[in-house]
Formats: structure tokens, C-alpha cells, sequence
């Protein structure tokens, strides 16, 4: 069932790794996806995300389709500048 799948494939990501990952205007990009704002990320969730930051990433708590669309947004305008 896709819930189990979804169980196992749970189980096979790291710790701590964001929930998206990807390489978008040739710049890191994760965003961690929570429910809402009652729903803090870990604090492995934490430091990982500012370690890709410090690394010059972007990693990014969202909410909704549309943060990360704002997001993507955001990067293309700093490629336009």
C-alpha cells in the first residue's frame, strides 16, 4: 500500500536531511515541509538547515506550495541582478 511505502521510504532517509533537496538556477535548494506553524522543525532539522545555509544553500521551512514558489521566485531574482 502507498502508506507503507511511504513508511519505508521514510525509514531510509537520514536524519536530520531535509524533506526536498534539489539543484535549482545551479544553486542548492531544500526546503523542509511542515503541516503549519505549530509545527516547529526538530532541532536536527535545525542545525542542518543552517548548515546548508552556511555552506551558501538555501534551506527553507515551508508551509504551502506557494512559500516555495516564492521561494524559487526570490532566487531568480537574485540570478537577474
Amino acid at each position: 500500500s502507498f502508506r507503507k511505502l511511504a513508511r519505508e521510504m521514510q525509514a531510509m532517509q537520514l536524519a536530520g536531511i531535509p524533506d526536498l533537496i534539489g539543484c535549482y538556477r545551479g544553486r542548492f535548494v531544500s526546503f523542509e515541509v511542515k503541516r503549519g506553524p505549530g509545527y516547529p522543525p526538530t532541532k536536527l532539522k535545525e542545525y542542518m538547515m543552517k548548515r546548508i545555509r552556511s555552506a551558501g544553500g538555501v534551506a527553507v521551512l515551508i508551509h504551502s506550495v506557494e512559500q516555495a514558489e516564492a521561494e524559487l521566485d526570490r532566487i531568480d531574482g537574485i540570478q537577474e541582478a
